[in-house]
């Protein structure tokens, strides 16, 4: 069975682009990509429906913790979800895969700011963005 870092990465090979809300290999933001991913490894999660740009009333935390995503104790590590802090963001509005990255660890993640799903080093600055690290879930 593939990993999610291997399925996420799909998207990116694809350049598949951004779009809020989307939720197909022609378009998606980051939390469809989480959905997307749970979906192709067999995991049945709610899509977390209508939604702003940016997520309020930590909408993301409560939606990985409303479809089992056990929040951790620990950093990051390869195919765990990133919650995060992105500068100009009020709260934790963002989400990502870690992945293996030639220079340590990487993050998959579909970005606004680049239009698109990428592959990133997870840098210093990335590090201090994280908010909360998840196990995915256990298959129905």
């Amino acid at each position: 069975m593939r990993r999610p870092h291997e399925i996420a990465l799909d998207y990116v090979q694809a350049r598949t682009k951004f779009l809020h809300q989307g939720r197909s290999i022609h378009g998606l933001d980051c939390a469809g990509l989480i959905f997307l991913v749970a979906r192709e490894m067999g995991i049945q999660v709610k899509d977390p429906g209508v939604y702003s740009r940016e997520p309020a009333n930590d909408m993301l935390r409560v939606w990985l913790n409303m479809n089992g995503c056990e929040e951790l104790d620990q950093g990051p590590d390869v195919d765990l979800i990133v919650l995060m802090q992105l500068r100009g963001q009020a709260e934790a509005g963002h989400i990502g895969i870690i992945a293996p990255h030639p220079e340590g660890l990487g993050l998959v993640h579909s970005y606004f700011s680049a239009r698109r799903v990428v592959y990133q080093h997870l840098d210093a600055t990335r590090r201090d963005e994280i908010r909360g690290v998840f196990q995915w879930p256990d298959k129905d």
